[in-house]
């Protein structure tokens, strides 16, 4: 005589095949769920990054720009700084190194950015002005074999204006 009921897996009940395929979708989510938020915290410390390297290269790019409005602010540290700090939309400038600015000198038409001032054999030199800032990023989490800082540089250069 036959039994009533198979052992078989394909013959089960609807009740008992849908209990397993609850299981086998909750052990997928415990395998993958740690993945996912992995990735998820790489997404958020990259952007992170990104836009405090944005906000590091615009607070230069400030500081150059209050220098080279004259000579007299191109040798101005303290206003230079200020400009920058003003433009760095890092917690109010908190952590952000801005540099003295370098003046160097090049001849029109040609010749080496990065000479001295004044440049020899030139009637009219361009003078530049740069200004180098840097602010060190931590991680909001600290992740093996990665560093737990980084030092996020920028400058920028821009001609002095004669007046």
């Amino acid at each position: 005589m036959r039994e009533k009921y198979s052992r078989d897996r394909g013959t089960g009940s609807k009740r008992s095949r849908k209990r397993r395929e609850n299981g086998q979708a909750m052990l997928e989510l415990v395998l993958v769920l740690p993945i996912l938020l992995m990735l998820t915290l790489g997404v958020i410390e990259f952007g992170r990054a990104a836009y405090y390297d944005i906000a590091v290269a615009d607070a230069a790019r400030a500081g150059a720009q209050f220098a080279s409005q004259s000579m007299a602010d191109a040798y101005d540290q303290g206003s230079i700084t200020q400009a920058a700090l003003n433009n760095s939309q890092l917690d109010t400038g908190v952590g952000l190194t801005v540099f003295p600015p370098a003046i160097s000198c090049a001849c029109p038409g040609g010749g080496v950015l990065g000479g001295t001032c004044p440049a020899s054999g030139c009637a009219y030199p361009i003078v530049y002005v740069t200004v180098t800032t840097n602010y060190t990023l931590n991680p909001l989490f600290t992740y093996p074999g990665i560093s737990s800082t980084f030092n996020l540089n920028s400058s920028s250069t821009l001609p002095v204006q004669r007046q």
